[in-house]
């Protein structure tokens, strides 16, 4: 097990997310089924080739998940805000799941940064190096905010992964 996965693990103790393998459902693999987070599909190179910065993502989703929505598959947000498939799935708005995908984005790469990662690359994947830092700002102001309205705001957050 790599120094990253034990962090992660350590961080998704401490936020009190419960850690499991997804089971397989319409042929692909959930992040998060509505009870547990599986990172390890992640670390076992089965999906994505930043398994810490991915995990990072989906413990940042968790995060910022409304409690109403934290029992459903891919926290009720269906497959993704950038595909056009499943939207049957998603238990909210568009806007709001763009909202949060975004949000998920920042708090995850806050995240990284807080416990000593490589959060200049997702910085870069994600498509923050190309924000104004007037943007920025905003956007890590209205992410306090609505982290403000669930159990782990932000500087608790940041201070958990350190």
């Amino acid at each position: 097990m790599s120094d990253e996965e034990r962090q992660i693990r350590r961080i998704c103790k401490r936020l009190g997310i419960k850690l499991g393998k997804c089971k397989v459902h319409d042929g692909r693999r959930w992040s998060y089924d509505g009870k547990i987070l599986d990172i390890y599909h992640r670390f076992s190179g089965w999906m994505g080739v930043h398994p810490a910065a991915d995990s990072m993502h989906d413990i940042a989703h968790w995060v910022c998940c409304p409690n109403t929505r934290k029992q459903l598959p891919e926290f009720g947000l269906g497959e993704g805000v950038d595909t056009k498939s499943r939207y049957a799935e998603r238990q909210c708005s568009v806007e709001e799941a763009v909202q949060e995908e975004q949000f998920a984005s920042m708090l995850g790469i806050l995240m990284e940064r807080a416990a000593g990662m490589n959060w200049r690359e997702c910085w870069v994947r994600h498509g923050w190096s190309n924000t104004s830092l007037s943007e920025l700002v905003e956007v890590r102001r209205n992410l306090k905010s609505w982290l403000e309205h669930t159990d782990t705001p932000l500087e608790k957050v940041l201070e958990i992964c350190k």
